[in-house]
């Protein structure tokens, strides 16, 4: 679904969703968010295949959101609420100034701050209650210890301007407009409960069942005690032993209850289009031209806290700077119309034109960390950031895509009752090939109240930059045959070597008629 603001193509969101499932995994779609409510004038959808006019991602259609543009509107707006429940509290405050420019163009400039608390629908894990039981303190345990609901949004600023010229006169009309955005939020959200008797890697050695207790001398003359199993005679003692221990250490004293990663982080979205689009009037024909160019960028940090890599035992922070994923995007485009007398009820209107797109997709390196494997790998210890381990310099990568495409669309009324559309478009975008898609449809008015309309269509869609690019590696150790093993589970890029030697590598265009 291709998404337009101001007839303009949106740049798409840094974030792929991997962490979901059916058919959304993998999607790389367009962040509306930075979009303040209050700017929005309409909103229009085209429920139509329309690779054959806008591009490869207009296969399910186009939705444009257009802004407003009336130099006298002028609006304040606050609004706050919460659930029954007594959580998700939000507050919005949201604003709009209309302006002139000169005698001849104006301005609107909108902005919106909100926050919104999480909202919690999990109730407390049955395994819990057996910590109680053993003694520990029901205040080092989260009630609950899963959190089902809604991540804590703050900081959450949008301002946008929108700005229109008129530079022309009436048989030359010119107009010059301007529009873009600024906006961020900090997410903060819940991740998976980790029990401080069943964990691997972190409280548990996977390979016999007993306790992880870190010798934190360089010599190992910590004196820890014999690793027990939960439960087990001894089991409490030992714990004892190991707090009132200070040269080893134990997982289950900075996290008695157990602990729950949180997942967070910074979203900075940014965006300009700049434009001029007129008309020359010759013999009353008249060519209507818009060249524009317009510059998108979203930048998605991530962040994780209250969470631990196992591997550097008593040494590991709890708070994580992932990296980072960037998508930039820029566009060139050059859109024109002329009506054409062929004797129809109508003049045939051709409409043409021409665009270059540039995508970059960027994955960062986080702090190392987040991805390192420290000096406890022995026992079979998690490594990295658990529950999202950092991207690492052999995840990161950097990669773009030019495509250039060249388009016609040609329309008129046929008759009175008649109406007849053909469109054509020519696409050539770099490491993918070349695409050729059309549309043909025609719409018959039966009556005022009734219209029957039919479509023919041919659609491409390109993978994206960004899910051609994603990789991820998480490092961890297993017991084989009494030997300590390290263990990758990979998400490889399409374009890497791995990939490529399994099957061939890069991912295929999704075809479509209807």
């Amino acid at each position: 679904m291709l998404i337009l603001v101001n007839g303009k193509r949106r740049h798409r969101s840094g974030a792929i969703y991997e962490y979901v499932s059916g058919v959304n995994i993998g999607a790389h779609g367009v962040d509306l968010e930075p979009i303040p409510r209050i700017s929005l004038k309409n909103i229009e959808v085209l429920r139509d295949g329309a690779a054959a006019q806008y591009g490869s991602d207009a296969i399910a259609g186009v939705i444009n959101f257009r802004l407003e543009n009336s130099s006298e509107i002028n609006r304040i707006e606050m609004r706050t609420g919460q659930y029954f429940e007594g959580d998700g509290t939000k507050f919005e405050l949201s604003g709009i100034m209309g302006t002139e420019i000169s005698d001849s163009g104006s301005a609107n400039f909108s902005f919106e701050f909100s926050e919104s608390d999480a909202t919690s629908r999990g109730i407390q894990d049955l395994p819990v209650q057996s910590l109680i039981d053993s003694g520990v303190s029901i205040e080092d345990i989260q009630n609950p210890v899963v959190i089902w609901g809604d991540p804590n949004i703050t900081n959450n600023i949008k301002l946008l301007g929108n700005l229109e010229m008129d530079l022309g006169t009436s048989n030359n009309y010119k107009q010059l407009y301007l529009f873009g955005n600024w906006a961020r939020r900090d997410i903060d959200s819940s991740f998976f409960y980790r029990h401080p008797n069943t964990r691997a890697g972190v409280f548990i050695n996977p390979s016999d069942g007993t306790r992880l207790f870190f010798d934190m001398t360089n010599d190992n003359t910590g004196n820890c005690p014999t690793p027990t199993i939960p439960g087990d005679l001894g089991d409490i003692e030992a714990l004892r032993d190991v707090s009132s221990n200070p040269n080893c250490f134990s997982f289950n004293e900075q996290f008695p209850g157990g602990f729950t990663p949180r997942l967070g982080g910074r979203i900075i979205d940014s965006s300009m289009a700049v434009g001029l689009r007129g008309a020359l009037t010759n013999n009353k024909a008249e060519l209507t031209y818009d060249i524009s160019l317009v510059i998108g960028k979203n930048h998605v940090g991530y962040e994780l806290s209250n969470s631990v890599n196992a591997s550097f035992g008593e040494l590991s922070p709890n708070d994580f700077d992932l990296g980072s994923q960037i998508q930039t995007e820029r566009l060139f485009n050059a859109d024109f119309t002329y009506p054409i007398d062929v004797g129809f009820e109508s003049e045939l209107n051709v409409a043409f034109g021409y665009q270059n797109h540039f995508e970059q997709f960027e994955i960062r390196v986080g702090d190392s960390a987040s991805y390192e494997a420290g000096a406890f790998i022995h026992n079979g210890e998690a490594i990295g950031a658990n529950g999202f381990p950092g991207f690492s310099p052999e995840t990161a990568d950097k990669n773009n895509r030019t495509s250039n495409a060249v388009y016609i669309d040609i329309e008129s009324d046929v008759t009175e009752f008649i109406s007849v559309s053909l469109a054509m478009r020519h696409e050539d975008i770099s490491n993918i090939g070349n695409t050729f898609d059309g549309k043909l449809s025609a719409r018959l008015q039966i009556t005022d109240n009734v219209a029957i309309r039919s479509t023919l269509s041919s659609g491409f869609r390109a993978p994206t930059v960004g899910q051609s690019t994603l990789q991820r590696i998480s490092t961890s150790n297993s017991i084989v045959n009494g030997i300590v093993a390290q263990q990758s589970s990979q998400l490889v890029s399409a374009l890497s070597p791995i990939a490529t030697a399994r099957s061939g590598g890069g991912l295929e265009s999704e075809k479509a008629t209807r």
